[in-house]
């Protein structure tokens, strides 16, 4: 399915599951959940974005809460985000509250244009958010997939 997802969406891999929602940052205290937008590769996989992002993307303003509380026994998890573009990236969060970005783990080189990266601390925290990141002001990426080994 291409377009509008609901605030929250489950995914199953191979046999275990990872909730992701969408929010806004907020400058208050909770951050505002919102839409997400899913687009179904070719190759069946869906690529995750928030749906009022013009290019419907992850960026600087919202981000996507992953559950990673059901692979924290897993083998190498790994993370892959792409359309990174010059002058963008991404950032790794972790957070023990929902729609809560929480604190920063990782911050991505800003190239390649696609990375695979492992999913840090997901034994520490619950959730793991992912935002755009970078020197640019419009920078945005897409999160493909989640990888992993049992």
């Amino acid at each position: 399915m291409t377009g509008v997802l609901k605030k929250s969406a489950s995914f199953k891999i191979n046999t275990r599951t990872i909730t992701a929602f969408g929010y806004l940052l907020s400058p208050g205290t909770s951050d505002i959940p919102t839409y997400m937008w899913g687009n179904k590769t070719l190759n069946g996989e869906m690529n995750l974005g928030i749906a009022n992002d013009p290019q419907h993307e992850i960026n600087k303003y919202n981000y996507i809460q992953l559950d990673v509380s059901d692979i924290a026994d897993t083998k190498s998890p790994r993370i892959i985000v792409q359309n990174i573009q010059d002058d963008g990236g991404f950032a790794l969060y972790g957070s023990n509250q929902l729609g809560k970005i929480g604190v920063l783990l990782y911050t991505s080189p800003d190239f390649p244009s696609e990375q695979i990266t492992p999913l840090p601390e997901i034994n520490t925290y619950k959730y793991i958010s992912i935002t755009a990141a970078g020197s640019s002001i419009i920078a945005n990426v897409l999160l493909q997939s989640i990888k992993l080994e049992i």
